[in-house]
């Protein structure tokens, strides 16, 4: 039975990490490429894909719907807080397993050389309170650049305040949205609208998401909403160190 969430989070469910063990995973995680078919990139993804499928073999026999969780091992050499979003982690792996029977999706990343994943029938949980809630609705297009602009504009309006550049940074997005959304989708261009929480990049929607070493997503589908999405954002302090196995 779902736990009701508090006044922060209503209307959206909040679900519990997996509690199964951790598989190690036999190759790196890799990032979604945009890359044309047969490029490197695509080849490295795929084959990374097709082995994930296999080291979670047991685990795939859970019964839907579930909640995923990915621990990206990162070479010592390599920035933490720069690139290496875990969004871009998550998006394949989640498309590879069946998005439309997830319904919560975990990331971490940290220095390691060794990845692990989980994934478990969810279980409902008491939403996260340890920071400040924002909340978004949005009437565009996932697609277009009118639903980063709403999500970004109402942020901004309601004196949303980034961290000093070089902190690391924990993030939960729930998505309340139709059953017509898939709510994957509604993943990357969403984050790509929060410059205001968790500071702005270079370039336009393209703000400092690499921060987050922790990231937390869940979904839940409301018929009344039609294609309007009701979003509700909490970021805050991120441990500058995170161990293999998940929590």
């Amino acid at each position: 039975m779902p736990v009701a969430a508090d006044h922060h989070w209503a209307g959206h469910l909040s679900y519990a990490p997996p509690t199964t063990d951790p598989v190690q995973l036999s190759r790196r995680p890799r990032l979604a490429s945009w890359d044309a078919a047969g490029h490197p990139a695509q080849l490295a993804l795929a084959d990374f894909l097709d082995h994930a499928e296999l080291d979670l073999r047991e685990h795939l026999r859970a019964e839907p719907p579930w909640t995923l969780e990915l621990v990206v091992g990162l070479p010592a050499t390599v920035p933490l807080l720069d690139h290496h979003d875990l969004d871009n982690y998550l998006h394949p792996l989640a498309q590879r397993l069946g998005g439309q029977r997830l319904v919560a999706v975990r990331a971490a990343k940290g220095h390691s050389p060794r990845s692990a994943a989980r994934l478990d029938t969810a279980r409902s949980a008491l939403p996260p309170g340890r920071f400040p809630v924002h909340h978004v609705r949005t009437t565009a297009s996932a697609g277009t650049t009118a639903y980063k602009r709403q999500i970004h504009g109402q942020l901004s309006a309601a004196g949303a305040g980034a961290p000093p550049p070089g902190a690391a940074l924990s993030a939960v997005v729930s998505f309340r949205h139709g059953p017509g959304r898939n709510w994957l989708n509604l993943w990357k261009p969403t984050l790509d609208a929060l410059g205001p929480l968790i500071g702005e990049g270079s370039r336009p929607w393209n703000p400092r998401d690499g921060a987050i070493v922790e990231l937390a997503m869940h979904s839940t589908t409301d018929p009344l909403l039609g294609w309007d999405v009701e979003i509700c954002i909490a970021v805050g302090p991120g441990p500058t160190r995170r161990a293999l196995r998940p929590d």
